[in-house]
């Protein structure tokens, strides 16, 4: 069975702060969760306008 088309995101979610530690996402369901480097080492290098703008692997 084939994947669906990519197209409009159905996850909304704002990132609300970047540290040096991870950053801070804010989903639809009004929870913000921390995304720590260690756990998300994808983001840790990349400049700001990257993760603002980025989906993970």
């Amino acid at each position: 069975m084939p994947s669906s088309m990519h197209g409009t995101s159905t996850f909304e979610t704002e990132v609300t702060n970047i540290s040096s530690h991870g950053l801070w996402v804010l989903p639809r369901s009004g929870k913000e969760l921390f995304l720590p480097y260690a756990d998300f080492p994808w983001f840790k290098d990349q400049p700001v306008s990257a993760i603002l703008t980025s989906s993970p692997p």
